[in-house]
């Protein structure tokens, strides 16, 4: 038995152009609120254990806003590849890349059955 991942050998010019469709869908809608004096955040998830991780999410998002006027304040990856635990990472903040890097806080893991559903009546 032969097992193998394939990948397209132009994966990462693939990667960065969903995250400039994503960020040209959602940075105008932050925008807007960040205008009226909110802290916009930007939210990602990554449900691909193979391909992608939070480095390599984060060099695309850095490449796919250069030239953008509407950054936002922050940009937040939950990685939810894994169903009984989940890891976020703060990828940016005021434009500094993994601002938690020497922190204790580097990342955080927690349980989705740990959350409280706040849309439930």
């Amino acid at each position: 038995m032969f097992c193998g991942r394939f990948a397209p050998p132009d994966y990462e010019t693939l990667r960065i152009g969903r995250m400039r469709a994503a960020l040209a869908k959602k940075l105008p809608k932050l925008q807007s609120w960040k205008d009226t004096g909110a802290r916009s955040v930007l939210l990602l998830e990554n449900r691909d254990l193979s391909l992608s991780n939070h480095v390599v999410i984060l060099e695309a998002a850095e490449e796919a806003l250069k030239g953008r006027h509407d950054r936002p304040d922050e940009i937040w990856l939950v990685d939810t590849t894994i169903k009984t635990e989940w890891t976020v990472w703060c990828l940016m903040r005021d434009g500094l890349s993994f601002p938690d890097e020497e922190t204790s806080f580097r990342y955080r893991d927690f349980k989705p059955d740990d959350l409280a559903d706040v849309g439930a009546a």
